[in-house]
């Protein structure tokens, strides 16, 4: 998923995508153990994934808060 489509997404949306992605992990690691998995890549790529959702999740988290504190 690109960034722009990220930041979109609401908080509580990226906090399910960052469980959806470890379980993602889990299962992929499976695979491979069994040998029906080829691609022992992918988990690479779906930390960095997870990596580049919790870093925008962060900052909404952060802005939401800065944003409380400026209208109180």
């Amino acid at each position: 998923m690109m960034s722009q489509e990220l930041r979109t997404k609401t908080i509580k949306d990226l906090e399910d995508l960052v469980i959806v992605k470890k379980n993602e992990i889990l299962e992929n690691s499976k695979n491979i153990l069994k040998g029906s998995e080829k691609n022992v890549k992918k988990n690479l790529f779906l930390r960095k994934e997870i990596a580049r959702i919790k870093t925008i999740l962060n900052e909404k988290i952060l802005l939401d808060s800065l944003e409380e504190k400026t209208n109180e």
